[in-house]
């Protein structure tokens, strides 16, 4: 970008917390939806009785939106500064990971195939702190997310209960 060739991480910063808000506003509403409503959704989206049966599956992975949409925003910004590097080495540590999580949890009988979703959502996490971590102490980018991460938050939050005593008449 424009910031890292002026080599102004300041510049840099305000842009990613742009971008990072943005996708605040778009992935922390979506993951409540998916985890708190997975059987609505389907419900919505197939007419078939038995896609029900996702239901749990699709709220196991629905915190996996969030890391994911912030790995997603965090690889970019590390990418457009020239570091391809580092985006792929937490990606591949992350696929590490989740094959390891994965095998172990779907063996768990009480799991099952949930196993695989919390597998995911494992693997999302670390290569999102892998990325962060990068970006934070070596790249010095500052975000300044957490207004804003608090207040998409309550306003999910209040969705969800809103919805709740709605659907519980």
């Amino acid at each position: 970008s424009k910031a890292e060739v002026k080599n102004n991480t300041q510049a840099l910063s305000d842009n990613l917390t742009l971008y990072t808000n943005i996708m605040l506003l778009i992935s922390i509403p979506s993951t409540f939806a998916f985890l708190f409503r997975s059987k609505e959704i389907l419900m919505i989206l197939f007419e078939d009785s038995g896609a029900m049966m996702a239901a749990p599956v699709l709220s196991a992975i629905s915190p996996g939106i969030f890391f994911m949409c912030l790995l997603t925003v965090i690889n970019t910004a590390l990418e457009g500064t020239g570091n391809t590097k580092v985006p792929m080495i937490s990606l591949s540590v992350g696929a590490v990971f989740k094959i390891v999580f994965t095998y172990i949890l779907i063996r768990d009988a009480s799991l099952g195939i949930i196993g695989a979703a919390i597998g995911s959502v494992i693997s999302y996490i670390i290569s999102f702190i892998i990325s962060f971590s990068y970006a934070v102490l070596v790249k010095k980018i500052r975000l300044n997310i957490f207004n804003s991460f608090i207040k998409t938050l309550l306003c999910a939050l209040a969705a969800v209960i809103i919805s709740t005593l709605v659907n519980s008449r």
